[in-house]
Parts: C-alpha cells; structure tokens; sequence
C-alpha cells in the first residue's frame, strides 16, 4: 500500500471516518491507525503526517475529528 503526505486534520479525519484507532508501540517515534481488519490507513512520523493513497480523496469536510 503507498502512502501520500497530507495535513494532521485530514489525517485524523479519515481515521475518525474509518473508525480505525490510532496505535503507538513502546520506543517508536511512529504512530499508526489501523482499520478494524488490521489495515494501516494512516500514520505519522518525524517527517509528518501521511494517509493510504486510497483515502486521499475522501471527502472530510463536515467531519470532526
């Protein structure tokens, strides 16, 4: 799965959208989202925030998040 650079808002909107949660492993700079089936939908590291290349489209507009 590729992943493309977005904004935090939109990332965090497309994980509220997903109902997926975000997941931080003990000693790791990278924080994950994962989807109900396992699927990694969106993460962030020191170089920003990023979303599947599916998702980036989505409409999040109206949603809070």
């Amino acid at each position: 799965m590729s992943f493309i650079k977005t904004t935090p808002g939109k990332a965090c909107k497309i994980v509220s959208i997903l109902n997926a949660e975000w997941v931080q492993k003990p000693h790791s700079l990278v924080k994950e989202a994962y989807a109900l089936d396992g699927t990694i939908i969106a993460y962030t590291d020191v170089s920003g925030w990023f979303t599947a290349n599916a998702y980036a489209d989505v409409d999040t507009s109206g949603v809070e998040a």
